[in-house]
């Protein structure tokens, strides 16, 4: 199994982006899972943020799988609520906001709300934690 690294995910976002992408939906999604933004939780979260929501914009079938991936550091760090999820969202959105035109802070400020992702995210947390139980 070859290693993928930032550049490698850089070439999917601009793939996808420029409409040319020719990876199945199962190669995203392995890519993205076998993908290690950072070995530190916290940065490992932002990273896979950064990058998710972009390929949910262009295959939003793949949101529950490709949010299971992101959610997972933030899983790791304790959060186990839906309404922990958020915050921690909001929070990175405030730290990383000089970019308010980018897609994943679009999507992240305008898709991934408590209101149309709540149950969603609980029921991605259920699995986690039954995953590690």
């Amino acid at each position: 199994m070859r290693k993928i690294t930032h550049a490698d995910v850089a070439r999917l976002l601009d793939d996808v982006q420029s409409g040319c992408c020719r990876l199945t939906d199962e190669e995203i999604v392995e890519m993205v899972g076998q993908w290690v933004p950072s070995h530190n939780c916290e940065d490992a979260a932002g990273g896979f943020l950064q990058v998710v929501p972009v390929l949910i914009a262009d295959r939003p079938h793949l949101e529950r799988v490709l949010l299971k991936i992101a959610i997972r550091p933030m899983f790791y760090l304790g959060i186990v609520k839906a309404g922990q999820v958020f915050a921690w969202v909001d929070g990175f959105v405030k730290r990383v906001n000089d970019r308010p035109s980018e897609t994943y802070i679009r999507w992240l400020s305008h898709e991934l709300t408590p209101v149309g992702k709540s149950a969603l995210i609980s029921d991605i947390l259920r699995e986690l934690q039954q995953e590690e139980a």
